[in-house]
């Protein structure tokens, strides 16, 4: 009875500080706490929005991207004028050359107009215009007997050394 009696008193023991750690809950009204946006992270949508002004903005968005298409749509048509535009100025033969070398030291015009022996000014006709250079910054754009003079950006016949 002894042994009883101490086991009993160990678990009323025990149980007073567990006991005294139950709380009693009382219901709580929830409060609602409003989230402020910050400076670092702005918040990308309207939290106020109604599914009325959200078709609104979305239609909105949708005429804008329409009309971006549409720019879009343009501006490659403009931008394939221009390449094929640009072909035809640099490509031999093309429709839109003016001139062209026939040789590196002659340049004829593609409408017929006559050609210009470049190596009688000094120089070579120029590849990419199709014309004769009229200046140099490099021998190789001057005539064979000729040299490139950079101060004066022209080509001249070498000084002899007498």
């Amino acid at each position: 009875m002894k042994k009883a009696l101490i086991l009993l008193a160990a678990a009323a023991a025990l149980a007073v500080p567990a006991f005294a750690q139950i709380r009693i809950m009382t219901p709580v009204t929830p409060q609602v706490h409003q989230v402020q946006p910050t400076t670092s992270t702005p918040l990308n949508f309207d939290p106020a929005l109604d599914p009325d002004r959200a078709r609104a903005l979305i239609s909105k968005l949708q005429a804008k991207n329409r009309d971006l298409r549409n720019q879009m749509t343009v501006t490659l048509s403009d931008l394939q004028r221009v390449r094929t535009e640009l072909d035809e100025i640099t490509r031999a033969g093309g429709t839109l050359v003016r001139a062209q070398c026939v040789s590196p030291t002659l340049s004829r015009r593609t409408d017929g107009g006559g050609e210009e022996d470049c190596s009688a000014s000094g120089y070579v006709c120029g590849s990419v215009e199709g014309t004769c250079y009229r200046q140099c910054t490099v021998s190789t754009q001057c005539a064979g007997g000729f040299v490139c003079d950079t101060g004066a950006n022209r080509c001249v016949v070498p000084p002899t050394g007498d």
